[in-house]
């Protein structure tokens, strides 16, 4: 245990030497006003590379430690002065960090420890990013993108020749085998996950990518713009995830149709109804597909999340009010409270932050999600709706990256 305890102090303290360097070159590198949104991008970079339930304890260590040092650093020297700032947000997640906090220590919930780790990360990231400009918004995105692109390229080596998920993957065995999964869309292949250590944030952190190069106005050069989309495309297919495509659909519907005011608005809309009942009728495969979706357990294991609502409610006053803590959904699962179909997963992070929040949890969330609505452009506001619809069939705190 000592080993082991030496071990990890020495690749934290690695992982930070590692992120203030990288502080240091994006200080040379990268122009004033955008290089807060960098930093948390090469945050973002850090944790996709180590940072996941498959990964090990020394790449989560490492990973961890430099996105800490990153995102610290960045908002300590390289924010600058900044005026006109508001911490509410910052104050409104600091509360649900802590609802959960002290729920888990009242509960004596499994996985504290691992919570504190991930609430310390994300409030240091949500501290930094209340400092950034419009300029630092746009530079993560773009990092993001970038990422994304990279892990498409990483998918399709994934998918074509290595067999395996790189690094590390879901379902990694003891003997070095790995549980795949099938691709609905590309019958005969796994589903791509990346680094990321499972095919859903692989697809998400694709997604996001996608939404805003697709939301983007009067984009320059277009071919290359073209490209990046039609990479991202090829990404969200390889991870075979047909509520993440749902999802960019709806947020493309929305960027593209909705929230772009003009006088044709009305009339992209209807062309866009027509071109979707087309597709419906003339079946290129689209109902097949719709048709294994509501039959998958997949899709029954979400239904019997939003199922599982009452039930929850019914629990001792406090706990429905300030929840279970974290790690609580396997005592839940045991009792009752949650989906009986032996899966042992929520895949609803809002049913999640009722189990683990309470009612106070899900609120102080919707005021978040509100908040960051009424405050952004229609490009901002179409990665929202991705992130929302994402709530009904992803558990987000499982997997620090998102």
């Amino acid at each position: 245990p000592r080993r082991r305890d030496g071990t990890s102090l020495f690749v934290t303290i690695a992982g930070a030497v590692v992120g203030f360097s990288l502080l240091l070159l994006i200080r040379l590198l990268v122009r004033a006003d955008a290089r807060l949104g960098v930093s948390l991008g090469m945050a973002l970079v850090a944790l996709t590379l180590g940072w996941n339930n498959s990964a090990s304890a020394d790449a989560r260590f490492l990973t961890m430690s430099m996105a800490l040092a990153v995102g610290a650093g960045a908002k300590a020297f390289l924010a600058g002065r900044r005026v006109g700032i508001s911490y509410a947000p910052l104050l409104w997640w600091t509360l649900f960090n802590s609802l959960i906090i002290v729920a888990s220590l009242y509960a004596s919930a499994s996985g504290i420890a691992w919570y504190l780790q991930f609430a310390a990360l994300s409030l240091i990231v949500a501290w930094a990013a209340q400092s950034f400009l419009v300029t630092d918004v746009h530079a993560f995105f773009c990092s993001v993108v970038i990422l994304g692109l990279g892990q498409t390229i990483l998918a399709i080596a994934e998918v074509t020749f290595l067999g395996a998920p790189v690094l590390w993957g879901y379902g990694l065995q003891a003997d070095g085998s790995t549980l795949l999964l099938s691709n609905p869309f590309l019958p005969g292949t796994v589903r791509a996950q990346g680094t990321m250590g499972h095919p859903l944030p692989f697809a998400m952190l694709v997604a996001v990518g996608l939404v805003y190069a697709i939301t983007t106005s009067r984009p320059r050069p277009l071919p290359l713009h073209a490209a990046i989309i039609v990479i991202l495309g090829v990404g969200l297919i390889l991870s075979g995830s047909r509520s993440v495509i749902l999802g960019v659909a709806l947020a493309t519907f929305y960027g593209l149709l909705i929230a772009r005011r003009s006088s044709s608005r009305a009339l992209r809309i209807l062309f866009a109804l027509v071109g979707v009942a087309f597709v419906w009728l003339a079946d290129f495969g689209i109902q097949t597909l719709t048709h294994n979706l509501l039959d998958s357990g997949s899709f029954e294991n979400r239904a019997g999340a939003i199922a599982a609502v009452p039930d929850l409610l019914t629990r001792p006053l406090l706990p429905v009010l300030f929840g279970s803590g974290y790690g609580a959904e396997s005592r839940l699962f045991a009792a009752g409270y949650l989906q009986q179909n032996g899966f042992g997963i929520v895949d609803n992070q809002l049913v999640t932050v009722l189990a683990m929040a309470g009612i106070l949890g899900v609120v102080v969330i919707g005021i978040l999600l509100i908040r960051a609505w009424t405050r952004s452009d229609s490009r901002l506001r179409s990665v929202i709706v991705l992130l929302v619809v994402m709530l009904f069939s992803f558990d987000y705190f499982r997997w620090p990256p998102m």
